[in-house]
């Protein structure tokens, strides 16, 4: 999925996609040990899907924070 069409999403549903994505990771991972003949392709999206949504949920978390000093006080 595009980042913008993430976005657009709401918090709940982006963490229910996230499970969902996960559980599908999972299940190429044991497709994959079993000796299926997979393609790696998916797994790589799937990360990458796992990682946006991640981003997207850090930021939506960091919009409540406080505003960061950039490490000097």
């Amino acid at each position: 999925m595009k980042p913008s069409e993430l976005r657009a999403e709401s918090t709940d549903h982006l963490a229910v996609m996230l499970a969902d994505k996960r559980k599908a990771l999972l299940e190429w991972r044991m497709k994959s040990a079993a000796g299926e003949g997979l393609n790696p392709h998916e797994a790589n999206a799937t990360r990458r899907d796992i990682a946006r949504i991640l981003t997207i949920l850090a930021e939506r978390s960091g919009e409540n924070a406080p505003a960061s000093t950039g490490g000097k006080e």
